[in-house]
């Protein structure tokens, strides 16, 4: 859906599971799941994007901006690298500014920063956000962010999640609002 789709568009998945990553491109759109009508948390479980530990769930690394937006998912099972830098649920960089709301981020591991989400040079909003049960092999178990103008956090929560320097949030040269 997302390589068919054009600036503006909405790309509505349905409940299930999908073996697969998404990378966003550079795009404008909105990927939500059946939550976004029903306003069902049940939703947000039973719509499961799995990387099988190959890569992070999702990418967003070509200067997305706040248009650009996941709701209502639960994101496991991926894999953050240290060659480049990613992290295991989600990578944001590059100037990117990704919408995340809505979602479930949990299971997924890193062997360098990230196990959630890694964040570099980057200032995405996140609300409603659940971020359970990643692992990070050194910074950032839950949240690990670099040179972020502005990382927003608003009504979220990190738990059990673990890493050698900042098990639930590691920030660094970073402006963070937590809400």
């Amino acid at each position: 859906g997302i390589n068919a789709s054009n600036n503006g568009d909405t790309v509505l998945v349905q409940s299930g599971t999908y073996f697969e990553t998404l990378n966003y491109y550079g795009k404008e759109i909105m990927v939500a799941s059946n939550y976004l009508f029903s306003q069902d948390t049940t939703d947000i479980q039973n719509a499961i994007i799995d990387a099988l530990n190959q890569n992070s769930v999702v990418t967003f690394e070509n200067g997305e901006t706040n248009n650009s937006k996941l709701i209502g998912f639960t994101l496991i099972h991926g894999f953050g690298n240290s060659d480049p830098d990613t992290g295991g649920g989600i990578t944001i960089q590059n100037s990117s500014n990704p919408y995340l709301e809505w979602l479930i981020i949990t299971n997924n591991i890193s062997s360098e920063k990230g196990g959630g989400i890694y964040i570099n040079n980057a200032s995405p909003i996140l609300v409603n956000v659940k971020i359970l049960n990643n692992n990070s092999d050194q910074s950032g178990g839950g949240i690990y962010c670099i040179y972020s103008q502005n990382l927003s956090i608003y009504n979220s929560e990190l738990n059990y999640n673990t890493g050698s320097n900042g098990g639930g949030l590691y920030l660094t040269s970073s402006n963070v609002t937590i809400t």
